[in-house]
């Protein structure tokens, strides 16, 4: 049984810029009780930044919603990168294709794939750290994720990187997993 402080939340990106939150949580209400449905925007330009998240009522909804709308368009883009993040994360880490990786987001525009390797690996090893570009100007989107060897690296990493500076920039950083759709 969860906890009354567990969130159902998934990140989705590959949004397209017009894309609202009202239309994001119409596309993902058909799978459950939405909570929250936000667009992350620039702080300068406010401008939707390609990604948002949905916060569900319902393990299930989000699961479904996950697994039903990856790949999906919306607004003329197809929706990528869908991720599930929780507080039970615990729970799904025991199984064995499931990879330690944290998301972070505010990243500075420059923040390169080896600075913020850099910057987590002070925490354990890093396997990969990848910065997300948009495809068709090839610029940061702005948030990237770093998979870990070990779990405690991760957690670690988070509880230590979430709301600090980097490259000028704070950041956020929050445990995930990828969900493979299988």
């Amino acid at each position: 049984m969860a906890s009354a402080d567990v969130e159902y939340r998934c990140f989705v990106g590959g949004l397209a810029w017009a894309t609202t939150d009202q239309a994001l949580e119409e596309a993902f209400s058909k799978y459950g009780e939405v909570l929250e449905s936000k667009i992350i925007n620039d702080r300068e330009t406010g401008r939707s930044r390609g990604f948002g998240f949905v916060t569900f009522k319902e393990e299930q909804a989000m699961r479904d919603a996950i697994e039903a709308m990856n790949g999906q368009s919306l607004d003329g883009r197809n929706i990528t990168g869908l991720i599930l993040s929780f507080s039970i994360l615990s729970q799904i880490m025991a199984s064995a294709d499931v990879e330690y990786r944290c998301f972070v987001g505010g990243l500075a525009w420059a923040t390169t794939d080896q600075a913020l390797e850099e910057a987590f690996s002070k925490y354990g090893e890093v396997l990969e750290s990848k910065i997300i570009n948009d495809r068709e100007t090839g610029r940061s989107r702005g948030f990237g994720f770093v998979t870990f060897k070990e779990e405690q690296a991760m957690r670690d990493a988070i509880e230590a990187m979430n709301g600090q500076s980097l490259d000028g920039r704070n950041i956020t950083a929050q445990e995930c997993i990828v969900c493979s759709g299988s």
